[in-house]
């Protein structure tokens, strides 16, 4: 059997419990996940934040802020998002936090993981144009201007503490199995927890609130053509599709925003709502 078939065969089939880099994309998840639960101690935490690196430590939890202290992590920050529109990105983050990566870790010196990064975009996005090559060449160089080492205090003073991954008056069917697979601890659940017939209840995902959005979209009625395509996508059923006779929008307020059907023939209204 081939070398390299062997190795594939002995990859080893365990779950990471001491992690000596730790890396936060998303700023929200730190309110609901203990993502610094397999850090090991003096280990870096690399987080994506919309803050300062001088008011980062004021806005994280208390909780978050306590395992830092207790695991003495070094914490570095960017804004991904930031860096990624300043270079017409459009909020594409992964060649930001890649870069971050190769740049903490030492996994390969600082330079050569750079010239790695290049060679993989260029191969990536090649078909799109040396446009969208060049902007991802300059949010690399970019990223390491924007990196930045955080001072950590002797002491955890922060007013935040996480929330529940799922509301207190949630069914108990999603406190006890879908609130841990929400949280990333799916694996500490026993098999007796879960439906014999493996049939899960309905209507659950109104529960799973993950506020990861960095912007609101909002309905603009001259633009849209009524298609219902994003009514049927939305996985949370946030937006919702009513369709009304005019006589009930009379006394509506100002701020329910509706418009006339596309449709000849029919007296009715279109309304959604976020």
């Amino acid at each position: 059997m081939p070398e390299n078939r062997y190795t594939w065969m002995c990859w080893p089939p365990y779950l990471i419990e001491q992690a000596n880099f730790v890396a936060c994309h998303q700023f929200s998840f730190l309110e609901r996940i203990d993502v610094l639960k397999y850090a090991e101690p003096g280990g870096t935490f690399l987080l994506n934040s919309p803050f300062e690196p001088e008011q980062l430590w004021d806005n994280l939890p208390r909780e978050v802020q306590e395992a830092i202290l207790a695991k003495h992590l070094h914490l570095y920050v960017i804004d991904a998002q930031k860096v990624s529109q300043q270079n017409g990105m459009a909020g594409r983050i992964n060649t930001i936090m890649q870069t971050c990566f190769f740049a903490l870790s030492g996994v390969l010196p600082r330079e050569q993981a750079i010239a790695k990064i290049k060679d993989s975009i260029r191969k990536s996005y090649s078909k799109r144009g040396e446009g969208v090559i060049q902007q991802n060449f300059q949010a690399v160089e970019q990223t390491l201007v924007h990196l930045h080492e955080v001072e950590i205090p002797s002491h955890a003073n922060s007013t935040l503490s996480q929330r529940p991954t799922v509301a207190a008056q949630a069914p108990s069917f999603v406190r006890r199995v879908i609130g841990p697979m929400l949280a990333f601890e799916g694996d500490s659940l026993p098999v007796s927890v879960m439906p014999v017939d493996g049939t899960y209840p309905s209507g659950t995902t109104q529960w799973e609130k993950r506020n990861i959005g960095l912007e609101v979209p909002q309905w603009e009625t001259d633009l849209c053509i009524q298609c219902g395509k994003c009514v049927m996508v939305c996985p949370h059923a946030v937006i919702r599709h009513k369709v009304y006779e005019p006589a009930l929008l009379e006394n509506a307020p100002d701020t329910f925003k509706s418009t006339a059907s596309h449709f000849s023939g029919y007296a009715i209204q279109l309304a959604s709502r976020a």
